[in-house]
């Protein structure tokens, strides 16, 4: 019987509408956690990002950890920090003291020994905790291939990027991985989206190609960045750029941005920020799985 995915996906740079990163993967590690499901090897509450956001805008721990054992959704969970944090005029600047996190020394040589780097430069906190995770998906991948597991969401944002520094790229790779389970859920694209289309053509990459690898080799994240590397054809910084600020600023088709909201009950008809949009949907299915 294979062993259920519990690792959560969702990376620290992920905001929500409130705009404060990290406030989802403490969602998300909460609702593992009060369930017995979070991995022995992550914190939870009382330390390291969960403790800074807290503190960062005035949040109660001894009230916000009980109210996460309820098992809210992300949108209700961030209705009650808005209600209860008594600093939201310090979102901006929590964010970006996430964002920009350096690990010591000591605790980025031992990730980045985990993950299988050597750069030293590579010491972002949000980053190398990303590529753990990862690292985590490709195990299950690897260990679960062939046999018959529960839907995982692929709840790894467009906004995250690995070494090589191009957005939607570890998502493209997480979403092929999963589906090399038979267990991406239905309404995610794998090798055909939109975005993974956009993506390949952006980098001149063989779509094609890259689906054949991933299914032939499953490689972890960072061998198929390296794949990457030697068969895409347009990696030059101006490209690089000019494509992640495209992510960036991307915004989704009137109707579907208006059936997204509708789903997730949005009121604000202005709201079409297109990766917003989608991390907002996997975190609302993500919720549906988890709370069955």
């Amino acid at each position: 019987m294979a062993i259920a995915f519990n690792v959560p996906l969702t990376g620290s740079m992920a905001p929500g509408l409130l705009g404060l990163v990290h406030l989802p993967r403490m969602w998300q590690k909460g609702l593992l956690f009060t369930q017995g499901r979070l991995p022995a090897d992550y914190v939870f509450g009382d330390r390291g990002f969960d403790q800074r956001i807290m503190e960062g805008v005035g949040i109660d721990p001894e009230a916000f950890v009980p109210y996460l054992k309820t098992l809210p959704s992300y949108l209700e969970t961030e209705a009650w920090v808005r209600a209860h944090a008594t600093k939201l005029d310090a979102v901006a600047a929590t964010s970006e003291m996430i964002v920009n996190r350096t690990m010591s020394p000591e605790g980025g040589a031992k990730l980045r020994a985990a993950v299988g780097i050597t750069d030293e430069s590579v010491n972002n906190t949000a980053q190398l905790s990303n590529l753990d995770d990862w690292l985590a998906l490709h195990a299950y991948a690897v260990a679960n291939r062939g046999r018959t597991v529960d839907p995982i969401i692929p709840a790894i944002t467009s906004l995250a990027a690995g070494p090589l520094g191009v957005l939607h790229l570890p998502r493209l790779w997480g979403k092929a991985i999963i589906k090399t389970l038979g267990a991406l859920p239905d309404g995610y694209h794998s090798g055909n989206g939109p975005l993974d289309e956009q993506l390949a053509d952006t980098i001149g990459m063989d779509l094609g190609a890259s689906v054949r690898y991933t299914n032939a080799e499953l490689p972890t994240y960072l061998r198929y960045e390296q794949w990457v590397r030697e068969h895409a054809t347009k990696l030059d910084p101006a490209t690089l750029a000019a494509w992640n600020e495209r992510m960036r600023t991307r915004e989704k088709p009137a109707p579907l941005a208006a059936g997204e909201r509708a789903i997730l009950g949005i009121t604000d008809e202005s709201e079409r920020r297109g990766v917003l949009l989608n991390d907002l949907i996997d975190w609302h299915l993500w919720h549906e799985e988890i709370t069955k």
